[in-house]
């Protein structure tokens, strides 16, 4: 499990993960370091406890073909499908994640493959020009 990010929890993760080399924490990537992972990684965990409208870090994921298993809140299940785009969890609740991990795990080649290719639709849906033309939409009543 490799854990890319920073925030205030960030020194709490740190010592609780010390003492297990099956989790490795990196902090905040950027760039190419940033891309190395979502080429090589099979899928985002974003338990987030925040309200986000349209996480980045998401559609990410979704322009490299990953699945993402992230918190119900805020704006996340409009881009996050149940076996369309990945799996949503209840903010918090670590006995469900679990379940969603297992779902994940089981899955078939073509079903992962499946959802994959929806990820990169969905990623496709968000580009400077569609957004620049739907504000141009929402301005022009």
């Amino acid at each position: 499990l490799h854990i890319i990010g920073d925030g205030p929890d960030s020194s709490n993760v740190r010592e609780l993960i010390k003492d297990n080399p099956a989790i490795i924490f990196h902090g905040s990537l950027t760039g190419e370091e940033l891309v190395k992972f979502y080429q090589t990684c099979q899928a985002l965990i974003f338990p987030t406890l925040t309200y986000e409208n349209c996480p980045m870090v998401i559609l990410e994921a979704f322009s490299f073909g990953m699945p993402v298993m992230a918190a119900n809140l805020g704006g996340i299940p409009e881009l996050v499908k149940n076996y369309q785009t990945g799996w949503l969890f209840n903010p918090g609740d670590g006995g469900q994640l679990k379940k969603v991990l297992e779902k994940f795990a089981t899955l078939k080649p073509a079903e992962l493959e499946i959802i994959k290719a929806n990820c990169l639709t969905k990623a496709k849906q968000f580009n400077h020009e569609k957004y620049i033309q739907e504000l141009v939409n929402v301005y022009s009543l």
